[in-house]
């Protein structure tokens, strides 16, 4: 499941740069937090589409 969320901080926020660093650190390091993916990757997108060809035979 995917799911898009928003940060709203006003431009310059030191929040902002740590939030970045959380969820980076996240894709990097196994078993921390949720991680994140590119939704645009070929790859992704490919196997997406294999799954749902598969799903509708």
């Amino acid at each position: 499941m995917e799911s898009v969320f928003y940060i709203d901080v006003p431009p310059g926020s030191a929040k902002l740069a740590l939030v970045a660093e959380t969820l980076r650190q996240w894709s990097v390091t196994p078993g921390k937090g949720a991680g994140t993916r590119n939704i645009e990757d070929p790859k992704r997108i490919k196997a997406a589409k294999k799954l749902a060809n598969t799903q509708a035979a």
